[in-house]
């Protein structure tokens, strides 16, 4: 037998010692008192020397620890914020006469990090649409974190595809979508 063998086989001889001497059998009768060789003490570690886990949820893109989200539910303000939300981002896409880098700067923040990306793209100079003529009407809320709102403009009625995280964060747009038979 090699020495590394006998090692091994000495330290498995240990392990499974030191395992059988941990054991505690039963008392023979049922019901009688245990004795100091059939009970064991069990050690409590004291739980005040350990970090307590965040409270919150972890973030896995960030590492951030923040709160419990709120679930979406469709009420009034839901309404209204989702609304607001898609006449905001109507007013700031429809501005062709604005400078393209001050355009994308505006519009980012009101769009999805995809939408970011794509719009990124376009050229705001070739967009038909001036302005926002009238108030946004919800025509799609099947989901309580998606919707389409119809915003009417000076160049007919686009549809706004604007989304949310969870119930308090805030509704972003994905996608403006031009009237019929206009691209």
């Amino acid at each position: 037998m090699t020495h590394h063998a006998r090692s091994t086989a000495g330290l498995a001889l240990i392990a499974m010692l030191a395992l059988t001497a941990c054991a505690t059998e039963p008392p023979a009768d049922p019901g009688a008192a245990p004795t100091a060789t059939t009970t064991s003490t069990m050690v409590v570690p004291d739980l005040d020397q350990f970090t307590p886990p965040p409270a919150g949820i972890i973030d896995d893109k960030t590492g951030q620890t923040t709160g419990p989200k709120a679930p979406a539910v469709w009420d009034d303000a839901s309404r209204a914020a989702v609304i607001a939300a898609a006449e905001t981002a109507m007013t700031a896409y429809a501005r062709p006469s604005v400078d393209p880098n001050t355009w994308i700067e505006d519009l980012t923040p009101l769009l999805t990090p995809k939408a970011a990306k794509d719009y990124n793209f376009i050229r705001n100079g070739n967009l038909p649409a001036t302005q926002v003529t009238g108030p946004g009407v919800i025509v799609n809320d099947d989901s309580v974190y998606l919707a389409h709102v119809e915003v009417p403009t000076d160049a007919g009625t686009w549809t706004v595809m604007i989304v949310r995280e969870y119930g308090d964060s805030p509704w972003l747009v994905e996608r403006f979508t031009p009237p019929e038979g206009m691209h």
